[in-house]
């Protein structure tokens, strides 16, 4: 039984679709992260996952309970906010620059040592919040829009787009497989390469060249709704991936490179 359920869940602003018909589920003990741009729908899920936002179409299930129109108190979770201002009307870099601006440290200075310090603190919050979510075996969901973050410490990853799911798998699988050209630009760093192919007489090229042919013989990897490559990136070592800009927008399929 998944711990935290949520199905066909929909949040409306006005005619603006903030979340659109999500489903996901997240096991005990796993660490879900939801990824994506700003305005995405991150936050706005957690929202209602949390309770601080009502659902306007779907429901939430939570160990087994249905809790879609239950309060936050009566969920049985609970939820941090991102803030990590020790003086709330001071931002978090003015904050860690606070005790060197009294001490008249220099400007130089003191932007080297809040360069290092942010790194130190990124990199000891992930394992921090990593560590206590395995030693307390809770399901936990986290939003970030850092894709590195995303990659380093999640089980699951979601990847949002426009308030709908762009893909929904692990860190393993966003590298090897990426669904669409979304997820191909937004995982990675550098992100991957999309390039155009066509046909050629021994099979499927890169757009505009003469070869060598990257699959083995003419028409093979075709959009079956088209007959067309439209797009295609190479994400895993001996495979392509191919996606089609006239069918579905989230299809794609997968074909041996040829060596």
């Amino acid at each position: 039984m998944a711990a935290i359920s949520v199905e066909g869940v929909s949040k409306l602003w006005g005619e603006t679709r903030a979340v659109d018909r999500v489903s996901f589920a997240t096991a005990a003990g796993s660490l879900l992260i939801l990824l994506g741009p700003s305005g995405c729908g991150k936050s706005t899920t957690l929202r209602l996952v949390a309770g601080l936002e009502a659902a306007d179409e779907g429901r939430i299930v939570i160990g087994g309970r249905d809790v879609t129109t239950l309060p936050p108190a009566e969920r049985g979770i609970a939820m941090v906010f991102q803030s990590y201002a020790l003086f709330p009307h001071l931002t978090v870099a003015e904050n860690i620059l606070f005790g060197l601006r009294v001490r008249k440290v220099p400007t130089a200075e003191r932007r080297k040592r809040l360069a290092k310090t942010a790194a130190l603190l990124r990199h000891e919050m992930r394992r921090e919040i990593r560590t206590l979510q395995q030693r307390l075996g809770m399901a936990m969901i986290y939003v970030t829009h850092d894709q590195s973050e995303a990659m380093r410490m999640a089980d699951q990853v979601i990847l949002l787009r426009d308030g709908r799911i762009e893909q929904n798998a692990s860190p393993g699988e966003f590298y090897v497989r990426p669904a669409t050209a979304f997820a191909v630009r937004f995982i990675g760093t550098p992100p991957m390469n999309l390039v155009r192919l066509a046909d050629g007489p021994h099979g499927a090229v890169i757009a505009g060249s003469a070869g060598p042919a990257l699959l083995g013989t003419p028409g093979e990897g075709c959009c079956s709704a088209c007959g067309r490559r439209t797009w295609c990136w190479s994400s895993a070592p001996r495979a392509i991936i191919l996606q089609c800009r006239r069918a579905s927008p989230r299809s794609s399929i997968s074909a041996p490179i040829r060596r």
